[in-house]
């Protein structure tokens, strides 16, 4: 009986000693859970931090160019300005690592301009429908593209426009939609394209690592302009039926000699005499040789995590200190930008450590 006694006890200890066991694993277990969770939220958060000093960094670089341009007499802003129009970095802090651009949104073009609000109505400008149609004709590769150009074009300008009735060949409107009604309202981002039926997995597909939607194009208030200091040569080509390559090069290269004081130095040129009195007006009225709009690019390498912010930071000309109007931390999969715009030196710009 004894036997059988000890026999029990022996099984119940095993028992016992198997549940502490498993408990104290399970413990173990959440204690390491709860510590990788304490460390990823704490690198999130000094990864954040980091960005939003590396923001500020490339603030106080617009602040500077401005306070320059005001000593010098001018008011300019081109990519061959020290002050801001540099990659800044890499620049090492405590354990992070981290590269601050910055480039001119008004070196784009800007999709809410497909609309003029009159008496309290969005209504299409043909005008400006026609230079995007040209301009991602141009950036758009291959069929694809060049078949998706009209397309966007007429189908982003119905999004933006108040009525509810296709405009033009190739618009839609709330009946071409399956999950969703047009916006109506100003495009608050670029990626806003997506939601149109022309932009299809095939057009992305075709598009590959194409730099359309950050580089070339943008969302900002209703009736900016375009710099021509900072536009690529794609931009401005765009802005003007017939306008070739060639002249778009000429006006690039003029600039990189010196930037142009004012629009008319730009349509002086030889390379433009050829164009009508309404042709210069129409051109005049697109370009401007200053900005208000920026984007702000950091990035952060926080022991083996990359985090990135892009911010719109809004400048304004009549005087002010440079404010940040959106932020946007989704964008960590998609390739750097290069300082102030496409083409600017083919990436070769001066680097500040």
């Amino acid at each position: 009986m004894a036997t059988r006694e000890r026999g029990v006890a022996l099984v119940v200890v095993l028992l016992l000693l198997s549940m502490t066991v498993l408990i104290a694993a399970e413990v173990m277990d959440r204690l390491e859970q709860d510590r990788t969770r304490t460390e990823n939220t704490l690198m999130m958060e000094q990864g954040y931090a980091y960005l939003l000093s590396a923001e500020s960094l490339g603030v106080r670089a617009l602040t500077a160019d401005r306070e320059a341009d005001r000593k010098a007499g001018e008011d300019i802003d081109a990519c061959s300005e020290a002050d801001w129009a540099v990659n800044i970095g890499p620049l090492p802090w405590d354990n992070g690592v981290f590269l601050v651009s910055i480039q001119d949104l008004q070196g784009r073009i800007n999709l809410n301009n497909l609309v003029a609000t009159r008496e309290g109505q969005r209504t299409i400008d043909r005008v400006q429908v026609e230079r995007l149609k040209r301009l991602l004709r141009l950036v758009l590769p291959g069929e694809a593209g060049a078949g998706a150009a009209e397309g966007l074009a007429e189908e982003a300008a119905d999004w933006l426009d108040s009525n509810s009735l296709v405009d033009g060949m190739g618009g839609a409107e709330d009946t071409e939609y399956e999950f969703w009604r047009t916006g109506n309202t100003p495009m608050a981002n670029v990626s806003e394209l997506r939601a149109l039926p022309s932009a299809n997995a095939t057009l992305w597909q075709a598009a590959g690592d194409n730099p359309l939607f950050s580089r070339y194009i943008t969302a900002l208030p209703e009736g900016t302009r375009v710099n021509v200091n900072t536009a690529s040569a794609e931009v401005l080509q765009s802005l003007m039926a017939g306008m070739d390559s060639g002249v778009a090069e000429a006006i690039v290269d003029a600039r990189g000699q010196q930037p142009f004081a004012t629009v008319d130095e730009v349509l002086a040129l030889p390379a433009l005499s050829a164009l009508t009195a309404t042709q210069k007006t129409e051109l005049k009225s697109a370009l401007v040789v200053n900005s208000e709009y920026f984007q702000v690019s950091a990035q952060v390498a926080v022991g083996s995590r990359v985090m990135r912010l892009v911010s719109v930071v809004y400048r304004p000309l009549q005087g002010g200190a440079p404010r940040v109007v959106q932020r946007d931390l989704g964008q960590t999969f998609s390739a750097p930008e290069p300082a102030c715009n496409p083409g600017w030196q083919d990436g070769e710009q001066e680097t500040q450590g």
